[in-house]
C-alpha cells in the first residue's frame, strides 16, 4: 500500500488482513437496508456487501515517520494468539512484521507504540512469542495507553472481567502485561503530547478509555481515531452505532466531536478498519459529513 504524505510526515498502513466480514444486523445497531440508499457507490462492494448482508473490514496499523520519530498506532491482532471467541483472530500466522520491515522500519526502530484502546485487534503485536512466552516486539519503544483502559482490562487478572467482554479475555495477559513488566508502558490520563507532533485526546464510548491522537505535521495534520469510526457509513451518518459499545451515547459524541474537528481543520482521518486502509478528509454535509478519499475521489452524505 502506498504511503500518504501529511505535511512533514509520511504515513504507512501496515496491513494484517483485509477481508473480515460481520453480519450487518449484528454489527450495526438498528440496521436497515435503507441506510445505504444514495451511498452505494461509496459503500458497495468494498465496505458493505448487501447481497451477503455483510459489513467488510480491514485490520491494519498506522506507522508515522516524522522528523527523527517513528510512531506505530494500533498494532493489530498478532500471531499465535488464543482468540477462540473471535475465530478470525485465532492463531493467526500473517507476514505483518515483514510488511512493517518493507517500509524500511524495523521493530527496533519504533520510538512509540500507541494503543487507542486494548481490544485484541489494536494491541496484539505489542508482543510476540519468543521461547514459549510473550515479550515486547518493540524493545526500544514507549507503549502508550490510557489509565482507564489499563485499569478496566487488568480485571482479567482477578477474574473480574465482565461477561459481556469475555471475547477479549487473554489480551491483557499476553499483549499488555509483558509490556508493563518490561517497564515500557506510559499510562496516560487526559491530553498528553509526545514526539513533538502528537496530541492525545480522550475518545470514550467504544471502550471505557479509548483515546485518539492528532498529528500536527507542519501545515497539515491527521487524526488517528481507532474505533471511533468502523465504517464510512458512520461518517456519512455519525449517529449510526456499532454493536458492543461500552457507552453508545458517548460513542456518538466522540465521533461527532472528532469528525467536526477534522472538518474544521481539514485533517486527514485515519480509522483502523476501512478496507484498503483508506484515509480521508471530511466536510460537513447535512446531518453528517462528505468524504474525500486521500486518492482524490469524493462521496457526499
Amino acid at each position: 500500500m502506498s504511503a500518504i504524505r501529511v505535511g512533514a510526515a509520511l504515513v504507512h498502513a501496515i496491513l494484517e488482513q483485509d477481508s473480515m466480514a460481520y453480519p450487518l444486523e449484528y454489527f450495526f445497531e438498528g440496521w436497515d437496508a435503507a441506510l445505504i440508499a444514495g451511498h452505494r457507490a461509496l459503500l458497495v462492494p468494498d465496505h458493505i456487501d448487501p447481497e451477503a448482508r455483510a459489513a467488510l473490514f480491514s485490520h491494519h496499523a498506522w506507522l508515522v515517520e516524522i522528523g527523527p520519530y517513528k510512531v506505530l498506532i494500533d498494532p493489530c491482532v498478532g500471531n499465535g494468539r488464543d482468540r477462540a471467541a473471535i475465530p478470525g483472530y485465532h492463531q493467526l500466522d500473517t507476514p505483518w512484521l515483514d510488511r512493517l520491515s518493507a517500509t524500511g522500519v524495523t521493530p527496533d526502530d519504533i520510538d512509540f507504540v500507541l494503543c487507542t484502546h486494548l481490544h485484541a485487534d489494536h494491541c496484539g503485536w505489542n508482543t510476540r512469542a519468543v521461547d514459549g512466552r510473550f515479550v515486547p516486539t518493540f524493545p526500544n519503544a514507549r507503549y502508550i495507553f490510557s489509565r482507564a483502559e489499563r485499569d478496566f482490562w487488568a480485571r482479567e487478572l482477578t477474574g473480574d472481567l465482565p461477561a459481556e467482554v469475555a471475547y477479549n479475555r487473554g489480551v491483557y495477559t499476553d499483549s499488555v502485561l509483558p509490556v508493563i513488566e518490561a517497564g515500557l508502558a506510559w499510562v496516560v490520563e487526559g491530553r498528553e503530547t509526545f514526539a513533538d507532533a502528537f496530541t492525545l485526546m480522550p475518545a470514550p464510548g467504544h471502550t471505557i478509555g479509548q483515546i485518539a491522537v492528532r498529528l500536527d505535521a507542519g501545515g497539515d495534520g491527521a487524526l488517528f481515531i481507532g474505533d471511533v469510526v468502523h465504517s464510512p457509513i458512520q461518517i456519512l451518518d455519525p449517529d449510526i452505532n456499532t454493536a458492543g459499545n461500552h457507552d453508545p451515547v458517548a460513542a456518538v459524541a466522540s465521533r461527532r466531536a472528532l469528525l467536526q474537528l477534522a472538518a474544521d481543520r481539514n485533517l486527514v482521518v485515519a480509522p483502523g478498519h476501512f478496507r484498503g486502509a483508506k484515509a480521508c478528509r471530511v466536510q460537513a454535509s447535512g446531518a453528517g459529513y462528505a468524504i474525500t478519499w486521500c486518492d482524490g475521489s469524493t462521496a457526499s452524505a
